[in-house]
């Protein structure tokens, strides 16, 4: 909430009201086509399941949601005024690990088959240090509600298939896939 509490007081600080035509946007994990080569946490998820860094389906499920739908939203944000002084958190869906490479495998990518259980994956991130800072989400649903997306801003979600795998495109346009 830094990044809020830092607009409002932007705003305050030069007369402009506590809510001066502000709204903010929450992305969850945003994939999608990229314009650089740089790769998010979020992209890395699909990165390894399609490079065999990330060989089996770990329990983890967040949020994803598509660069375009992120960049339609703040357009749209700015041209209402319904948006102003709303927080609009924007996630097309929520996955397990294991239903992105299923739909990865679906389109003719290789992707892990097998799935990790919970205690499975703690024990492993004993070892495996890269698992250390996702241990805390094993096993745990994130579920957003992205509503005021739809209902305020008129958001229609691209479907998240096609996301992921204009995704994986982005990665092989920046040499980033070995898949």
């Amino acid at each position: 909430f830094q990044a809020e509490d830092g607009i409002r007081d932007f705003c305050l600080s030069r007369g402009l009201g506590d809510v001066y035509k502000r709204q903010v946007i929450n992305p969850a994990g945003v994939i999608g086509p990229s314009l650089t080569s740089e790769v998010s946490s979020t992209q890395l998820i699909i990165s390894g399941l399609v490079n065999g860094k990330i060989p089996i389906n770990l329990p983890i499920h967040i949020g994803y949601v598509d660069v375009r739908d992120v960049a339609l939203a703040h357009v749209k944000a700015l041209e209402s005024t319904k948006s102003d002084g709303e927080r609009i958190i924007l996630s097309n869906t929520e996955l397990w690990t294991k239903d992105v490479s299923k739909i990865l495998r679906e389109n003719g990518y290789n992707a892990p088959r097998f799935s990790a259980s919970v205690v499975v994956a703690k024990f492993l991130s004993n070892f495996i240090p890269i698992l250390k800072p996702s241990r805390r989400f094993f096993g745990k649903a994130m579920t957003k509600n992205s509503t005021k997306a739809e209902d305020i801003l008129g958001i229609k979600y691209i479907d998240i298939s096609k996301s992921i795998i204009d995704e994986v495109e982005s990665l092989k346009r920046f040499g980033k896939f070995s898949g």
